[in-house]
């Protein structure tokens, strides 16, 4: 015990790296999974053009939810060091980094690893447990009730069904501030605080502009083939791309909501794009994301790192160029 304590953070970065190295093998198992072809499209330089723009729109809906979500861990970090007067060693820089190089840790089969490496990374700089894990809960939160609001606003379920789930979804919120309340000490007074309910709604503007360009994806690919959509197409995909994004979501083992998320579609979009034109393009949208998961984790690790970790490499850089010498 003494030893873990000792060298809690380099064995915090071996477990992280460890699990990074795993999500890379998935993540190129996944790409070879789709088996993507570029004679599925009958318009292969319109589609090759959508495809690149829907790699851009990926990557910037992974830096949107990070955003987020840094928003929550920014905020819990600062009532850290005021309950404990001492100042951490946090950026919010430093948590969107983590955040794109952690994302692709949900392709590992369990679908939450990449909220497991975060963990880790929040622990080592010394914000509570109890704070790292409702920075979780809040962020999952906030992508299910934005989620869940952009399919009732395209009228994905019946009216019995939303009204339902809607009061369910206002009952648990309010049954969960409630026992927090409640049973965690300080959060009463953490709930009044302004700064709380702003980071709240700054994650889930975030998360629904995340699952919104998601959705786009699709309308651009449908465009890609069909050439056009009208207005109420383009509100229905989008809508019905978050339905079965939650559904993908919420599915407990399937790593990155593989398959669960792609059975949604085609019964949410089936009607709208057809069930065989839905087939195809949940699979281009699926390589699509996943390699925009893979740049922004290149972003994350390259064009992202703190000010520390930009000199050691130089002065390593420096330290080679003299030997050579």
């Amino acid at each position: 015990m003494k030893f873990i304590l000792k060298n809690k953070k380099k064995i915090i970065d071996i477990v992280g790296k460890i699990l990074t190295v795993l999500s890379l093998v998935f993540l190129v198992w996944s790409v070879k999974k789709t088996g993507i072809d570029l004679d599925m499209s009958t318009h292969p330089g319109r589609f090759i053009f959508i495809f690149f723009i829907g790699i851009v729109l990926k990557t910037i809906s992974v830096f949107a939810s990070a955003h987020g979500w840094s928003g929550f861990v920014s905020f819990f970090a600062k009532n850290a060091e005021k309950s404990s007067e001492n100042k951490l060693n946090f950026k919010k820089r430093d948590a969107i980094r983590v955040y794109s190089k952690a994302n692709i840790g949900k392709y590992l089969p369990g679908n939450v690893m990449h909220i497991i490496e975060r963990n880790l990374y929040l622990s080592s700089v010394g914000i509570p447990q109890t704070d790292i894990a409702l920075s979780s809960v809040f962020e999952i939160g906030a992508f299910l009730i934005g989620g869940f609001i952009l399919a009732i606003l395209g009228g994905c379920f019946p009216y019995y069904v939303t009204l339902a789930a809607s009061g369910a979804l206002v009952l648990l919120s309010i049954a969960g501030l409630f026992v927090l309340r409640r049973f965690k000490p300080g959060f009463k007074k953490v709930s009044e605080s302004p700064a709380f309910w702003k980071a709240a709604f700054i994650c889930l503007f975030d998360d629904i502009l995340t699952v919104v360009l998601l959705g786009i994806i699709m309308v651009l690919l449908h465009v890609s083939e069909d050439g056009f959509v009208t207005i109420t197409e383009f509100f229905r995909i989008v809508s019905g791309y978050a339905a079965s994004w939650v559904a993908g979501f919420v599915t407990p083992g399937a790593p990155g909501g593989i398959g669960v998320r792609e059975l949604a579609l085609t019964y949410f979009l089936g009607p709208v794009i057809g069930e065989k034109e839905i087939l195809t393009l949940s699979i281009t949208h699926r390589l699509i994301t996943i390699i925009g998961d893979f740049v922004a984790y290149g972003i994350g690790v390259l064009c992202l790192r703190n000010k520390a970790d930009c000199d050691k490499i130089l002065t390593e850089n420096n330290d080679l160029n003299d030997q050579e010498v």
